[in-house]
């Protein structure tokens, strides 16, 4: 069991139990209708996913490393908005 909750906080995507794991997450939000646990799982999945692919690529870890951190800020602050837009409009 401990080896199952480390690989989920480090996020190792070459493990299958992490991505059943999130898997199972989306379609239990998707059954609650919980639309910022899955809003959470795709920015996790696009910024992780864009680390993957420009790892190797010739743009240099710093540049790939700002867009990973750049895509999470988008999303939290995606998240913040949609917030307080779900506060005020709340019925």
């Amino acid at each position: 069991m401990n080896g199952f909750i480390h690989s989920l906080v480090r996020l190792d995507w070459s493990d299958p139990r992490v991505i059943g794991f999130l898997i199972a997450v989306v379609i239990i939000a998707l059954a609650r209708k919980w639309s910022f646990v899955i809003l959470v799982v795709l920015i996790v999945a696009l910024a992780e996913g864009l680390q993957y692919l420009l790892r190797h690529s010739a743009l240099g870890h710093d540049f790939t490393h700002g867009i990973v951190i750049g895509v999470y800020g988008f999303g939290g602050l995606l998240l913040l908005f949609l917030a307080i837009a779900h506060a005020f409009t709340k019925e």
